[in-house]
């Protein structure tokens, strides 16, 4: 019948659309999913060419297994640096006191060695110092005895003792021609054994009661050294000046090296 076949010919291409329109929006799910799972590209990466400005913090954040080691990492550098620092602090330390006991040792053996009369030295003694005499016994009591039989005992090391008999001898010759010397090596042994206040109260005898005396440049010095032990940096000061402008050519060069040293 021609209306059948009409009827069948229109639901057929009406059947063709809904096809048709099915597919399409199966294709355009299919392409919205395939948009969506494609990586999206890094900008911040496209903008800067070079990897290595990436700071790394942003690739622990990036990969958060890293940031346990980058703290690690970042810990251990602050700890090498104190240490580092440390060490330097220590080097100059113990570099300083190796080079103030060299010259301590060099300080105390040159002046027993003027004390005995070897150091060399072609120049003559000061006429205001005692000229150096060798160790003697003391058979009569004579002060020249007394005095050496004191120092044979600081030429023998024996300091403790060498003490005793030094304050021993200015009490028997407290107006005698070798109590400066005297007073001077007291100090000299209160300072080798550490008594810094004794040591201080000797060099001081010998500034205050003999000013013309050839061993006051040296006691100047000493004191300098010793108020700086003693914690009191402006009168060590004060000694080691009055040694480099007032006696020029004898310890000064010491005191000037002291002062640049530790003041």
């Amino acid at each position: 019948m021609p209306f059948a076949v009409r009827t069948d010919q229109t639901q057929g291409r009406r059947g063709t659309k809904v096809l048709r329109l099915f597919l399409c929006g199966l294709l355009g799910f299919s392409m919205v999913d395939a948009i969506g799972a494609a990586p999206i590209a890094d900008q911040s990466q496209e903008g800067n060419s070079n990897p290595e400005s990436v700071d790394a913090d942003q690739s622990a954040s990036n990969n958060p297994g890293l940031a346990p080691l980058f703290y690690q990492l970042q810990v251990l550098q602050e700890e090498l640096a104190i240490i580092r620092g440390m060490l330097e602090e220590q080097t100059y330390r113990v570099d300083r006191l190796t080079r103030e006991q060299n010259r301590r040792y060099t300080d105390i053996d040159r002046r027993f060695r003027e004390l005995r009369g070897i150091d060399g030295s072609t120049e003559p003694h000061d006429e205001t110092d005692i000229p150096p005499l060798p160790p003697v016994i003391d058979p009569t009591g004579t002060e020249r005895g007394a005095y050496e039989s004191a120092y044979a005992l600081t030429n023998e090391r024996r300091f403790d003792d060498a003490i005793v008999a030094f304050d021993q001898f200015i009490v028997d010759y407290p107006n005698g021609q070798w109590t400066p010397n005297a007073f001077y090596w007291l100090g000299e042994l209160h300072h080798a054994t550490e008594n810094l206040e004794k040591a201080r109260q000797s060099f001081v005898q010998v500034v205050t009661l003999y000013p013309n005396h050839a061993k006051i440049p040296d006691a100047l010095y000493k004191l300098g050294k010793v108020y700086h032990q003693l914690g009191d940096t402006r009168r060590a000061r004060e000694y080691l000046d009055r040694v480099i402008k007032n006696h020029p050519g004898t310890v000064a060069d010491l005191a000037r090296s002291y002062a640049a040293d530790y003041l």
